[in-house]
């Protein structure tokens, strides 16, 4: 018995199908619009020339006008007059010239080209015989020459004019037929496509579609919240594997639920509050609103809030990386551009950099693409990175920032000039709870860096870092971006 055909093979045979077809159809129809295009430049083209055609004539018109009172009024103003319009007729006699393909134009061209000089050695005449005031009888000989000339001019220069206008009818009524059979083979296509999409879809319905139907209805219960309600459908062993993958699912997230509930509850009551009262106390004493304190007393004061400060960060910390773990951390995602976060972010711990005595170089390339992100994501990400980077730089060292496009988004690497990482702890460097040395230089919760790849995989990038012992060391991230 032939083994019958799965969700996914029918599904790709269909796809392969219609992609098939609006391949094949999308080949001829850019095979039409490089007709349509040639077809719409010859017109603009035949246009230009027209326009060209219309100068030359009005130009030769005005030569006419000029030559004719410079033989009556003898004014040698009429003559520059005569010479400048002969110049513009040139110019515009080249344009044709250079953009004319068409045989029948140059032939008439070459014909302008020729009568255009026997007028012009004509006028020569013209002028000499007025400038040595010979008698009027040269005069009328050169007159009945000079109007079978310019009659001839005027004829040719009305017959391109004719000529270019029928031919842009031809080829306005050719590109209406081009654009007629492209419509046409893009209607067939669609309808194709569309039958045949219809027709998967009813082959593919009662198997898939139906029971899909519960699958996200009680998916959609999950989401809210209610993990009580389990699946029980009849349907393909594909899908009936999907909703016993959900029903385990949901019993892990019910007790998930129950944990998450109990432990978020007692940090945020039982730590963060007593932490923040003790952080207000110790403000009301600096202030000295309870009394004058000395010196000695006060610089105790700054070890309680340094300290207090330290543990809420902790707590923080925890609670972003159990709602990262469990996936229930949301994010909100905008667009911007990361260079002004992370000039923002550098700003802010400015005053840190200058404690410690450390550098900051910043190195960004001008034309990065935009990012979608968590605005409040990513610069924890970057405060991470760079507070780390402090913590193992020693005074008077120098950490370099860089941020530049990639083929699909934009890296950030932090440099610093710490005792670096060894080899055997480069793949452990991002898990949570990981400290790589004892005593000062291991302060905080270690869970830093797990939290910074957390959220950079969340955004759809990627964290690594490299490192030699004694050399430093460099993290990246990348995020994926827009244009």
């Amino acid at each position: 018995m032939a083994k019958k055909v799965g969700i996914l093979g029918r599904l790709i045979g269909g796809f392969s199908l219609i992609v098939f077809l609006v391949l094949i159809a999308d080949i001829y129809v850019i095979y039409k619009i490089f007709q349509l295009q040639n077809i719409s430049k010859q017109i603009v083209t035949d246009n230009q020339i027209i326009y060209f055609q219309e100068k030359m004539s009005e130009y030769f018109l005005a030569m006419l006008r000029n030559e004719r009172q410079y033989i009556y009024f003898r004014d040698k103003a009429f003559k520059k007059y005569f010479e400048k319009n002969q110049e513009k007729f040139d110019f515009y006699f080249q344009k044709i010239r250079d953009k004319a393909t068409d045989d029948n134009i140059k032939e008439l061209l070459e014909k302008v080209a020729e009568i255009k000089k026997a007028y012009i050695a004509l006028c020569q005449r013209e002028f000499q015989a007025i400038e040595s005031q010979k008698n009027t009888k040269t005069l009328n000989n050169i007159d009945k020459q000079r109007k079978e000339i310019t009659g001839e001019m005027i004829q040719i220069l009305k017959n391109i004019n004719q000529y270019l206008k029928e031919e842009i009818k031809k080829l306005a009524v050719g590109l209406d037929t081009q654009i007629h059979t492209s419509i046409q083979t893009v209607i067939y296509t669609l309808v194709i496509v569309a039958i045949l999409i219809i027709v998967m879809a009813s082959i593919l319905a009662y198997n898939i579609t139906h029971p899909l139907y519960f699958i996200v209805r009680y998916t959609q219960e999950f989401a809210k919240g209610d993990f009580s309600k389990r699946l029980k459908i009849d349907s393909p062993p594909e899908i009936e594997k999907l909703a016993d993958t959900l029903n385990s699912m949901a019993d892990k997230l019910q007790e998930l639920d129950r944990l998450k509930g109990d432990f978020f509850s007692i940090i945020s009551h039982d730590l963060k509050h007593p932490l923040a009262s003790i952080q207000e106390s110790a403000l009301l004493l600096e202030e000295e609103a309870v009394g004058e304190i000395n010196d000695d007393q006060k610089k105790l004061i700054e070890i309680i809030l340094e300290e207090t400060r330290k543990l809420i960060r902790m707590i923080e910390e925890i609670m972003d990386l159990s709602k990262l773990e469990a996936g229930v951390m949301k994010f909100e995602f905008e667009t911007i551009d990361l260079k002004l976060l992370i000039n923002k972010v550098c700003k802010d711990l400015s005053p840190i950099f200058m404690r410690n005595h450390i550098k900051l170089k910043i190195d960004m390339e001008k034309d990065l693409p935009t990012v979608k992100v968590d605005i409040k994501r990513i610069e924890q990400v970057l405060q991470n990175l760079l507070l780390n980077a402090v913590k193992f730089s020693p005074e008077d060292s120098e950490i370099n920032l860089q941020a530049k496009r990639e083929a699909n988004g934009v890296v950030v690497s932090i440099k610093d000039q710490g005792p670096g990482i060894p080899p055997e702890n480069l793949d452990h460097i991002f898990e949570k709870f990981v400290q790589l040395y004892k005593g000062s230089r291991a302060k905080g919760t270690g869970l830093g860096l797990a939290i910074v790849r957390y959220i950079i995989e969340a955004h759809g990038g990627k964290v690594w870092v490299e490192s030699k012992e004694g050399e430093g060391s460099t993290f990246y991230f990348f995020l994926p971006g827009g244009s």
